[in-house]
């Protein structure tokens, strides 16, 4: 007998502690027993009488468990005093929408609580991610709805998936009483990553040159604001080598015009990165800071769409690469689609290409990109560490000068000899075109 009830059948308890008793020895053998797929399992839950009765003293004994309406708001306030570091607001954003694909397809089966999702759940929710994309397919924004026609996810992106949610269960095992967490054993996807190739020199002046002199976008009923987007992804990417959802979301407390750095947390990684502002980059943050007066986002309205349509980001930019004919994407063995070779985050292999050409060392790289966490060890090294990325970022500042080109018809150098000079420029005859470029150009 426990809060007035009497507890027996088949199992013969009938007191408090043969009821915990049991429970206890339940639950180290469901534990032990739930990752082998063993037969034994199947007949516990196939027993109506034990299964039920589990329950009853599982929710009588430890508590009820949270109900999926539930989860999110309760894992957000509680889960940050468990983690190691809180994550970004856009991470959190990212963390939120993984969550509720899942509990959609939890509810489509009729799970109530968290206790209820069981392994099989988990296993059928990561097969459906690798053969059909997310569950719920509806996307929301401010403009309205649709249907997402996206039925493959990247082994990444399916390994994103399964790790934020196995978080939520992790970090709320014992608020939520559970007794096992239902992504434990579920092996990640194994996949190559998507390999994406730099830009060439040519390429590069192509859009740059597009981006200076486009007066018309045809692809948009605010050209206006689309040369804005693809000018700042195109400059910004190519002078920090940061990656697209840093770049929209850059704000003036990261960027310090007086010293010539931004300053910020790799959203992805959380790694601190520090980049020397180039004179491409200067002048274009001059420009905003003029129009923004220094406060909020650098560029308002990309966050605004990143936050809101951020796929809209992608589509303007490989709109613009089809339209100056720049081939972006390749054919694979066994994918029925084209795969994407060349996209915004080129851009940040394209960096560290012209860094790497230039001899930049990989360690000076690393601490621009974020690939690393530094380890700040000694006062004195910070600053021989920031000498080291202010004369690695002019080496690249004077490789990537065409960005503040103005290709205007001069006698001694037409358009198209500049532009032919520029595509043949190796790392050998840089030097000597670039001066013939600057002299006779």
């Amino acid at each position: 007998m426990y809060n007035g009830k009497r507890y027996g059948g088949s199992t013969g308890c009938v007191d408090k502690n043969d009821a915990e008793e049991f429970a206890k020895n339940k639950k180290e053998v469901l534990k032990s027993e739930f990752n082998k797929g063993s037969k034994k399992i199947d007949r516990y839950i196939q027993t109506k009488a034990i299964k039920s009765f589990t329950e009853k003293v599982t929710r009588d004994v430890k508590g009820d468990s949270i109900v999926l309406d539930k989860v999110w708001d309760i894992f957000k306030k509680e889960a940050p005093a468990l983690m190691k570091r809180e994550p970004s607001p856009t991470k959190w954003k990212q963390k939120e929408s993984c969550w509720n694909d899942f509990k959609d397809f939890l509810e489509s089966k009729e799970v109530e609580d968290l206790r209820q999702v069981s392994k099989s759940h988990a296993q059928e929710y990561v097969g459906l991610l690798k053969d059909s994309g997310k569950f719920n397919k509806r996307i929301i924004s401010k403009k309205g709805s649709y249907t997402s026609e996206i039925k493959e996810l990247s082994p990444s992106t399916i390994n994103e998936y399964m790790t934020h949610i196995k978080q939520v269960f992790t970090l709320l095992h014992d608020r939520a009483n559970l007794l096992i967490n239902p992504f434990d054993g579920i092996p990640k996807v194994d996949g190559k990553k998507k390999k994406r190739d730099v830009f060439e020199i040519s390429e590069l002046t192509k859009i740059n040159d597009f981006l200076v002199k486009g007066k018309s976008w045809k692809y948009s009923s605010n050209p206006k604001l689309d040369i804005l987007i693809l000018r700042t992804l195109f400059i910004v990417g190519l002078n920090t080598g940061l990656r697209r959802g840093d770049i929209c979301m850059l704000d003036w407390p990261s960027v310090d015009l007086d010293k010539n750095r931004i300053s910020l947390e790799n959203s992805k990684t959380e790694v601190f990165v520090s980049i020397p502002i180039s004179a491409p980059l200067m002048t274009f943050l001059n420009e905003r800071h003029a129009i923004t007066g220094g406060s909020g986002f650098v560029v308002p309205e990309l966050a605004d769409m990143y936050q809101n349509n951020s796929d809209g980001i992608s589509y303007r930019f490989r709109q613009m690469l089809d339209k100056l004919k720049i081939k972006n994407t390749k054919e694979v063995t066994g994918r029925t689609v084209a795969v994407s070779n060349k996209d915004i985050h080129s851009l940040r292999h394209t960096f560290c290409y012209l860094h790497g050409i230039q001899g930049t060392s990989i360690q000076e790289l690393q601490l621009m990109t974020g690939h690393l966490t530094p380890k700040m060890t000694e006062a004195y090294m910070m600053h021989k560490t920031e000498q080291l990325k202010e004369k690695a970022q002019k080496s690249i500042e004077e490789f990537t000068d065409f960005t503040q080109l103005e290709l205007k018809d001069k006698k001694k150098l037409t358009r198209d000899e500049i532009l032919k000079m520029v595509s043949t420029m190796t790392a050998k005859n840089f030097q000597k075109v670039r001066k013939e470029i600057l002299k006779n150009g």
